[in-house]
C-alpha cells in the first residue's frame, strides 16, 4: 500500500535525523504497519498510537532506562514535556560515567507532506548528582495539529558521548494532538 508509505516516510526521515549513528531496528516497517492499519480503516493519519513505540527495537532505550513517569503538557503556543526519574540508567558499561539525555519533538503535517522538528539537550548528567526533574519546551507552530516526540539516552565517559547502540536507546515517550481552542 503505497498510501501508507508516504506518511511512514515523513515520521521516518523526520526521527532519522537525529539517529544517524543508531540505525537498524525495523523502523520503517513498524511504520507502514501503522500507517497501513489507518488506510486500510479509512482513517486520517494520526501519530497517537506510535507513543511508546521503540526506534530501534534492537536497542530499546528500555533497557538502560525506567522512569517514574513521563509527562506531556501542550498548549496552543508550547508543547512540554517533563521528566521525573529517582534511579540513574543503567549502561551495565563500567567506563560509562555519565549520560544525556535528548528531547525530539516532531510536528508532522500529513497533507503538506512536511515535518518540523526540534531537538532540545540536557547538559550531560554525571552519575555522583542527584535525579532531578528535566523539562523539555518546544514551540510550536500555529498550523500544528499533531506531535511525537522522542527521548533519546546516550552514555557518556569522561563528558563525551559515546559512540555505539549499545549505550543508546530512542523512545517515542508522547504523541497527540495539539489543543486548539
Amino acid at each position: 500500500m503505497a498510501d501508507a508509505n508516504k506518511p511512514a516516510r515523513l515520521v521516518k526521515n523526520a526521527i532519522d535525523v537525529y539517529r544517524q549513528d543508531f540505525k537498524g531496528g525495523q523502523l520503517w516497517q513498524r511504520l507502514v504497519s501503522h500507517f497501513k492499519k489507518e488506510v486500510k480503516a479509512e482513517m486520517p493519519f494520526q501519530v497517537a498510537a506510535l507513543k511508546g513505540m521503540e526506534v530501534n527495537e534492537n536497542f530499546p532505550l528500555s533497557r538502560l532506562f525506567v522512569w517514574a513517569t513521563v509527562g506531556i503538557e501542550s498548549t496552543e503556543e508550547m508543547l512540554h514535556l517533563d521528566i521525573d526519574y529517582s534511579s540513574h540508567p543503567n549502561f551495565k558499561r563500567k567506563y560509562i560515567d555519565g549520560y544525556r539525555f535528548s528531547a525530539i519533538a516532531i510536528f508532522p503535517d500529513f497533507q503538506d507532506d512536511s515535518a518540523e522538528s526540534v531537538l532540545e539537550e540536557s547538559e550531560i548528567i554525571e552519575f555522583d548528582t542527584a535525579c532531578k526533574r528535566l523539562r523539555f519546551s518546544f514551540s510550536v507552530n500555529r498550523n500544528v495539529r499533531q506531535y511525537l516526540v522522542c527521548l533519546k539516552l546516550e552514555g557518556c565517559e569522561g563528558g563525551v558521548v559515546c559512540l555505539g547502540n549499545v549505550v543508546k536507546g530512542i523512545q517515542i515517550v508522547a504523541a497527540g494532538v495539539i489543543q486548539r481552542y
